[in-house]
């Protein structure tokens, strides 16, 4: 801006999924983690979900981060401002993960344009649970244009694990293309109509045994936890690496039983690579 003062505009594309659900949910997401946790998150200024106003589509603009990303910086850090960096970031997931939902789907303000029916009140009477955003329900897979139309059977909110599996296998349906809409030169490896019927069923039947489980059960607690949190998505202090300064990128972010983050290892906790650790033994210092 002519002041000198930075902002950061975002617009939905069609991999995000539907924009109206994912533009209020982001909103939401965001204000209800700066209200409830300590999270540097940037304020939004401004947004809308209306793709009739002057900009032609749904947008937020929302503060520019301070900092700089720790993907540029992290190569030139120490291991133990790693360690500290990874520590402090860890700190901050937990207090995301403490927080209590009574229902599986993604955050929205109280007011937000979707069907009452689809509202699950929570204690601070301003949010509510409502339709799922994250992708796993939405056909919007890079892969699936043919399928960008329409959503899925039912995107929640769910009330309780059982619900949320049988979502899961809806889902899966929904990514079955009609017989008219199967290409000629679909390759073997793809499978046919008839094969992924046949494991979606085979999958409900394993679903149905292990959501009984306690264990499972025991780790399927409604948790809200960040859908893309690697390095890019950080921002650090450039003074000092080990102090973030800003998390951006909530789309999407949608609360899930806690077991689905077991299988995420974000890249800044993730095991280096053997060229990455032989680059190490080479820089060390020889004895």
């Amino acid at each position: 801006m002519d002041s000198g003062h930075r902002l950061a505009a975002k617009l939905p594309t069609k991999i995000a999924g539907p924009p109206m659900l994912t533009i209020n949910s982001e909103v939401a997401t965001m204000e209800y983690l700066r209200l409830k946790t300590s999270i540097p998150i940037p304020k939004v200024l401004t947004w809308s979900d209306d793709p009739s106003n002057p900009v032609r589509s749904e947008y937020i603009i929302q503060e520019h981060v301070e900092g700089v990303q720790l993907h540029g910086t992290w190569p030139s850090m120490s291991t133990h401002q790693h360690m500290l960096c990874t520590k402090a970031i860890s700190f901050l997931i937990k207090e995301m993960a403490a927080l209590d939902f009574p229902a599986f789907g993604s955050l929205y303000f109280s007011d937000s344009p979707i069907d009452q029916s689809k509202k699950v009140p929570l204690q601070d009477e301003r949010f509510c649970i409502g339709p799922s955003c994250s992708p796993i329900f939405w056909n919007t897979s890079p892969g699936e244009l043919e399928l960008y139309g329409g959503p899925s059977v039912d995107c929640g909110p769910r009330m309780d694990l059982p619900s949320y599996s049988l979502g899961l296998i809806k889902s899966g349906y929904t990514r079955i293309p009609q017989g008219h809409m199967v290409k000629d030169e679909q390759l073997p490896y793809q499978g046919s109509i008839q094969d992924h019927t046949e494991l979606l069923e085979t999958s409900q039947k394993v679903l149905d045994r292990l959501i009984q489980d306690p264990r499972i059960l025991e780790a399927a607690s409604p948790t809200l936890i960040h859908a893309d949190l690697h390095k890019r998505n950080i921002y650090v202090s450039p003074d000092d690496p080990t102090v973030v300064t800003g998390v951006i990128d909530w789309q999407s972010t949608s609360v899930e039983p806690a077991f689905t983050y077991c299988n995420e290892t974000p890249d800044f906790a993730s095991r280096p690579s053997e060229s990455q650790l032989a680059e190490v033994d080479e820089s060390a210092p020889d004895d």
